[in-house]
C-alpha cells in the first residue's frame, strides 16, 4: 500500500490552502496577463509560457478572498496545474512548501455552496488549517466559465 501524498501549501491571505502535488507540473513568477473580456471575475486573462497560451485562475476570486495588499504583488505565484489533460495558471499570494497529506476531516458545512465541492477536505497542522483542494477543481471552474460565458 502506498503512503500518502504529498501536497503543495499556498496562502491565499492570511489562509493556507494545499493542492496534490501531483498535478502541479512547475511554479513559476507571474506573467504578463492578458485580460479577457466577458469571462467570469476568477479568470484574470491569458499568458503566454514558453509559446503556448494559458488561461490564468485567480485562486482568490475563487475562494471569495480579499484582494490581494500590495506588498504580496511579489510574493505572488503562478501555479501550472495539470489535470485529466486540462492545464491552467493558477495564481495564488504565496508557497509555503510541501507536506504529507495525511487523515482529513471532509469539508465543513459552513462553507458557500460554490465552494464546498472544490475542496477534498481539511489538515490540521498544528495550530493551523490547510483547505486541501479536489484536484477536479479544474474542471468544475471550466465548466462555470462555459455557463457563465455561454
Amino acid at each position: 500500500m502506498a503512503g500518502p501524498g504529498k501536497i503543495l501549501v499556498f496562502r491565499l491571505g492570511a489562509e493556507r490552502y494545499g493542492l496534490p502535488l501531483e498535478c502541479v507540473r512547475e511554479l513559476q513568477r507571474v506573467p504578463a496577463v492578458t485580460p479577457v473580456p466577458r469571462l467570469p471575475a476568477f479568470v484574470a486573462g491569458v499568458a503566454n509560457l514558453r509559446g503556448n497560451v494559458i488561461g490564468l485562475i485567480d485562486l482568490r476570486a475563487v475562494v471569495g478572498a480579499s484582494p490581494a495588499p500590495v506588498e504580496t504583488s511579489a510574493a505572488r505565484r503562478m501555479m501550472v496545474v495539470s489535470v485529466d489533460g486540462l492545464t491552467a495558471g493558477v495564481l495564488v499570494d504565496r508557497v509555503e512548501g510541501v507536506e504529507a497529506e495525511g487523515e482529513m476531516d471532509p469539508p465543513v458545512a459552513t462553507l458557500p455552496d460554490a465552494l464546498r465541492p472544490l475542496l477534498r477536505g481539511h489538515l490540521h497542522d498544528g495550530s493551523s488549517t490547510i483547505a486541501v483542494l479536489e484536484p477536479s477543481f479544474l474542471h468544475a471552474l471550466r465548466e462555470r466559465v462555459e455557463a457563465e460565458a455561454g
